[in-house]
């Protein structure tokens, strides 16, 4: 996970927009966290996670993951089997009246998800970046980019109490989105429609933003 990287694909999300929709309110989302987390951690981990997501039915991983250090190999090295939710790094932080959550898995490559809430709102990014040249959101306008933005086409949220915009409170919930579709290139280098699909939990405590 390179901190640089980070910071630059957070940049990027940031200057999207996206549209704003209502969260719901379920003190029982508190369960379903705890319980997938638990299922989830590594038993050499002390560390508690903070985030997680699940990509569902999207990517073929024989089909992606000989092309470089996409997102189906990172998903692929940081799945511990079957369908369980890939730990990744998180960050809450205030900034103005928003609360910022972010998270994702970076290395050479990676994908990161943006989500801001303010008041009863909130809208969700996800941004992909690669090596090479292997995405696109329409094949037929030109050439493929190393960097994305997807925004949502639907999603649900649901967090166990309304968030607070104040330094050490707790954000827990669980986050479904469909995001636009794009293309990929496969190890042929054909360029394949996904339409994505992701699972996100999290629980975590609204912290002061980093210096860069």
């Amino acid at each position: 996970m390179h901190k640089s990287y980070i910071i630059i694909l957070t940049v990027f999300l940031a200057s999207c927009s996206s549209n704003d929709h209502h969260f719901k309110i379920d003190g029982a989302v508190s369960k379903i966290v705890d319980s997938t987390f638990k299922a989830n951690q590594m038993l050499s981990s002390a560390v508690k996670p903070e985030f997680a997501f699940h990509v569902i039915n999207t990517f073929d991983f024989e089909k992606f993951g000989n092309n470089g250090m996409d997102l189906a190999y990172i998903l692929k090295a940081n799945k511990n089997g079957g369908d369980e939710y890939v730990n990744s790094f998180a960050g809450c932080y205030l900034e103005k009246d928003s609360i910022i959550l972010i998270g994702g898995l970076a290395y050479s490559s990676g994908i990161i998800f943006r989500i801001t809430i303010v008041g009863d709102t909130y809208n969700c990014e996800v941004g992909l970046e690669a090596e090479k040249n292997i995405y696109a959101k329409d094949v037929s306008k030109g050439s493929l980019l190393k960097e994305i933005t997807l925004k949502a086409d639907s999603t649900l949220m649901i967090v166990s109490e309304k968030p607070k915009p104040q330094i050490g409170s707790i954000i827990k919930g669980k986050l479904k989105i469909k995001a636009q579709p794009f293309y990929q290139l496969d190890s042929n280098q054909k360029a394949v429609k996904i339409f994505p699909e992701f699972e996100i939990i999290f629980d975590t405590k609204v912290g002061e933003k980093e210096k860069d």
